[in-house]
């Protein structure tokens, strides 16, 4: 009996983590799969994708809040505005974000367990701009990256032991707009990174799909 082949799974969502110290010098990279897209991802895409679309869907978001969603234009005053995955600088509350939290995901999780918050005292970490590589195609493979810089203008180190991806949904419901932000991604770390005081942290995502 012939053995089976195995295939790569044709969507794949890797992960690299590097640390530099003052210098620039990279002191630690660790690089995986990350396995751990949660319920709401899917969730909200299986509505848009819906035929006909779902007109709203159940979302649960960072703040322990939930609600139905528009999934494209309904009325004037019912609609989608857009949802994006892109941190600005010295936000934390979209894109690519990091935590100490060790409990292992769940397909429920809402947020990070334990999320390093923005600044610069201790036990945070500076947020820059995200940077949204742009899409790549070779052979088979089409693939985009996304990477962001997390600098400790602390005094102590910082174990990060989760890492994340959150979701702005910006939507009217009634005329009234909101601004909700929903988890997208969570996976926990194989084993911890330390980022020394004065050290940067860079955290890659790269999306990718083979035919």
């Amino acid at each position: 009996m012939r053995g089976k082949t195995k295939t790569k799974a044709n969507v794949e969502v890797r992960y690299e983590i590097t640390v530099r110290d003052k210098s620039g010098k990279v002191i630690k990279r660790v690089r995986g799969r990350a396995k751990s897209f949660v319920r709401w991802f899917l969730q909200y895409i299986h509505g848009m994708w819906g035929t006909p679309p779902q007109n709203y869907v159940s979302i649960t978001f960072t703040d322990g809040t939930s609600d139905d969603v528009p999934c494209g234009y309904i009325s004037s005053s019912d609609y989608l505005k857009y949802w994006t995955c892109k941190g600005e600088e010295a936000e934390d509350m979209k894109g690519i974000v990091v935590g100490t939290g060790t409990t292992a995901p769940s397909p429920g999780d809402t947020k990070l367990e334990s999320q390093v918050p923005h600044g610069e005292g201790d036990n945070q970490l500076y947020h820059y701009a995200q940077d949204m590589g742009s899409m790549s195609v070779s052979g088979n493979e089409v693939s985009f990256t996304m990477s962001r810089n997390f600098e400790n203008r602390g005094s102590v180190s910082i174990d990060i032991a989760e890492i994340g991806l959150y979701a702005l949904f910006d939507y009217l419901k009634g005329g009234s707009e909101y601004f909700k932000t929903a988890l997208m991604i969570r996976d926990v770390l194989p084993s911890v990174t330390t980022v020394p005081a004065g050290a940067t942290l860079t955290v890659k995502y790269t999306i990718k799909t083979t035919t």
